[in-house]
Parts: C-alpha cells; sequence; structure tokens
C-alpha cells in the first residue's frame, strides 16, 4: 500500500496540433501502430 506522503505527478503532454492527431488515428485504425505505441511515439495520452 502506498503511504501518505507519496505524492503522484501528472504527466504532462505538449500541445499537439490537429494534423497530427489525424495522422496518428488513421496509424492507428490502419493497423500501421499500436494505442500503446502511438502514446510512446508521439508522447499523446
Amino acid at each position: 500500500m502506498k503511504s501518505q506522503n507519496e505524492h503522484w505527478q501528472k504527466k504532462s503532454y505538449q500541445k499537439v496540433i490537429l494534423e497530427t492527431k489525424l495522422l496518428v488515428v488513421d496509424q492507428i485504425l490502419t493497423g500501421y501502430i499500436s494505442n500503446n505505441q502511438a502514446s510512446k511515439k508521439y508522447d499523446v495520452p
């Protein structure tokens, strides 16, 4: 169990432009990359 003194840090993401979002979604839907791979590659949630 976690102690009360441990603080969770929320991961911060940079702003993503619309074209990048569409590219990522397209790659996921076509099966080129998985959700997890896209999240790591493009640093998006």
